[in-house]
């Protein structure tokens, strides 16, 4: 049983990192969403723009893996993660968060299919 179990492990906290990430980013957005006096409606907006992203990941990753290759596909999609995460605190715009919002599921979604 330890045998099958433990090569898991890696990919399982991997994956377990990834959500909570995910989780976080969701809670720290509704909150500061809040603090900076969007209405509900907005906040909603903003929010499925991450659902958006996993929408389009579905379509645009696969030709971009087929591209260039799963793992620079990766490091890419990785990067631009990375990036709308921390651009989240420059625009609190709730236009360019929509996108921003909608920018880490895309490469999650879509990367790691």
């Amino acid at each position: 049983m330890i045998s099958v179990v433990l090569p898991l492990t890696a990919l399982l906290a991997g994956v377990a990192l990834l959500l909570t990430g995910s989780g976080l980013l969701g809670t720290l957005l509704a909150v500061r969403g809040g603090l900076e006096g969007f209405d509900e409606q907005t906040l909603g907006l903003v929010m499925s723009g991450y659902f958006a992203g996993f929408f389009l990941g579905t379509y645009t990753a696969p030709p971009l893996i087929g591209r260039i290759g799963h793992v620079r596909a990766f490091a890419f999609c990785t990067g631009l993660c990375a990036i709308a995460v921390l651009l989240h605190p420059l625009w609190v715009d709730p236009g360019p968060g929509s996108a921003c919002a909608c920018s880490p599921a895309w490469p999650w979604w879509g990367c790691t299919r």
